[in-house]
């Protein structure tokens, strides 16, 4: 079960030189009492008085756009003749819907279509299907069919047409 560390009574203390980025102390507010070191691994137990916390995931920097297609998995897909905007569509959803981070500022990723709808490219129809595939593996797949690319700038994703062959 994951659980999410919410306390109002807690607050984050930097030790300088005494732990490194992935360990931290906790004080308690209420009664003064510091608690720690805690390491921030995933799995890692945090025992705060007769409470256990579990560590599911410790971010110390938000994740990147290669880290969210790479880790967001997609259970199933099934695309018949479906047009290529549809699909850049769907996989948009599906990094919100299949995200891997609890985090609502993590979820999702920006993709921008930037294709003339009157292109050939934009009526592509692909025909796809996987189990269980990347948003990576499946992002790559549908822009070769497409002759399309990506071009990544901060955290938004642009599909345009590729360029050369």
């Amino acid at each position: 079960m994951k659980v999410s560390i919410v306390m109002a009574s807690v607050v984050l203390l930097a030790a300088l030189g005494v732990c490194s980025a992935e360990s931290f102390f906790l004080k308690d507010k209420a009664t003064g009492e510091n608690h720690g070191p805690f390491q921030l691994r995933p799995g890692e137990t945090i025992k705060i008085g007769t409470n256990s916390y579990l560590v599911v995931e410790a971010l110390t920097r938000p994740p990147t756009m290669r880290e969210k297609l790479s880790k967001t998995i997609i259970p199933e897909l099934n695309f018949r003749d479906a047009p290529v905007k549809d699909v850049i569509d769907f996989f948009r959803q599906a990094s919100e819907d299949f995200s891997p981070y609890d985090d609502p500022r993590y979820k999702g990723v920006n993709i921008i279509f930037n294709v003339p709808e009157h292109s050939l490219i934009a009526k592509h129809g692909i025909t796809f299907r996987a189990r269980d595939i990347s948003l990576a593996d499946a992002l790559n797949v549908v822009l070769k069919a497409a002759r399309l690319q990506s071009k990544v700038d901060g955290n938004v994703m642009f599909i345009v047409p590729r360029v050369g062959p």
